[in-house]
């Protein structure tokens, strides 16, 4: 008897540490994937409000331009007015950039402001004799550059 009584007490001994190992580890791994989730979700909720407050910044910024040609069609140079409620840094000129904001703060193109611009300041070897450029308005928030292109200004001859 009492052998097999010590037998059956070991093996139930065995099977509620089992019981309590299986129970410990389904816990623990609980516990990370809702901590993983959680930090998944914060992470893409946090993506989403940066995108949605670019997406609210380029809404609000215009530019709009009027372009001066020469006898032949070609753009010779173009007037730009910041008509938007944010200031652009930078703008684009079919890729190429026509920098506001070199070291000079005073160089950027506030709401209302207008400056007036040859193809030479976008690039002159990529864009002169041409009779349509597209500009890309782009905005700073934070320590970052934004292009808006869906705000983006076609200049035509």
């Amino acid at each position: 008897w009492m052998q097999r009584e010590g037998k059956m007490n070991k093996k139930g001994v065995s099977d509620i540490i089992a019981w309590v190992l299986l129970f410990g580890l389904s816990a623990t791994l609980a516990i990370l994937v809702g901590i993983w989730i959680k930090d998944q979700a914060q992470q893409r909720g946090e993506e989403i409000a940066i995108t949605s407050d670019k997406d609210a910044r380029c809404a609000d910024t215009v530019l709009s331009a009027e372009v001066n040609c020469d006898e032949n069609g070609a753009i010779i140079s173009y007037d730009i007015v910041n008509r938007g409620s944010f200031t652009i840094h930078k703008v684009s000129c079919f890729g190429e950039m026509e920098n506001f904001d070199s070291d000079d703060p005073d160089r950027v193109l506030k709401p209302g402001d207008s400056e007036t611009n040859t193809l030479n300041s976008c690039d002159s070897n990529t864009h002169q004799g041409r009779n349509q450029v597209a500009l890309v308005p782009i905005i700073k928030i934070g320590e970052e550059f934004i292009g808006c292109g869906d705000n983006s200004v076609i200049l035509r001859c």
